[in-house]
């Protein structure tokens, strides 16, 4: 008798075959290498998207600009350097100063300030720098003091704070400051920004502050 013709074989078994192929395992691995890559770079973009960056062609205009900083971790440092070589790109005058060792009654003779600190533990100045705050702070207070002796100088605050503290620690001498400043006459060029450097993201809230310092003291470039 002639032999019989062996069944073709079934589609599970074409399957379990085709899916011991060396071709298909590396198909499926290049598919699970370019998901995971699809995923990382999408994660990568929602974070670049919440970074506010300066808006580009926006200029700093006006009068000379002091950027006094009060720096633990070298952050306001940084900061007061990034605004200072802005205002340089547009042709401002503009100079960074570290408040430790200035002389607060020589503050009246800057019309436009910028201030970035820092809050130390226990809602402290940052060390070597107390003498000016407390000073500040005395001559906002004192009765003998003209109320009106900051009246010429236009000024903005930027704390470096990270929420970790007690919240009445929280920005307190960026807090302090700014009061002192309206107690003696000055004038806000925009609101108060209190940082948070609890998720490292000081730096973005700083880009974010300063679009919105260049867009109440310049204009379209």
């Amino acid at each position: 008798p002639a032999p019989v013709p062996a069944p073709p074989p079934s589609l599970v078994d074409q399957l379990a075959s085709a899916a011991s192929s060396p071709w298909v395992h590396l198909a499926l691995l290049t598919l699970l290498v370019a998901g995971m890559v699809a995923l990382l770079l999408q994660r990568h973009g929602g974070r670049t998207k919440k970074r506010a960056p300066v808006v580009k062609g926006r200029r700093l205009t006006g009068e000379p600009l002091s950027v006094f900083y009060a720096s633990q971790k070298g952050h306001g440092k940084r900061f007061a350097e990034r605004l200072v070589a802005h205002a340089h790109e547009h042709g401002v005058p503009a100079t960074a100063v570290d408040v430790a060792g200035f002389d607060t009654d020589q503050l009246v003779q800057h019309g436009r300030a910028v201030f970035i600190v820092a809050t130390y533990a226990g809602g402290t100045a940052v060390p070597g720098t107390e003498f000016f705050f407390s000073e500040l702070t005395e001559m906002s207070r004192d009765f003998r003091v003209e109320k009106t002796l900051l009246a010429g100088t236009s000024y903005a605050v930027f704390g470096c704070g990270n929420s970790e503290y007690p919240p009445k620690d929280f920005n307190a001498v960026a807090r302090r400051l700014d009061r002192a400043m309206r107690l003696l006459g000055g004038r806000r060029l925009l609101a108060r920004r209190e940082g948070d450097d609890v998720d490292n993201a000081l730096s973005e809230q700083f880009d974010g502050w300063l679009q919105e310092f260049l867009e109440a003291n310049g204009g379209d470039g």
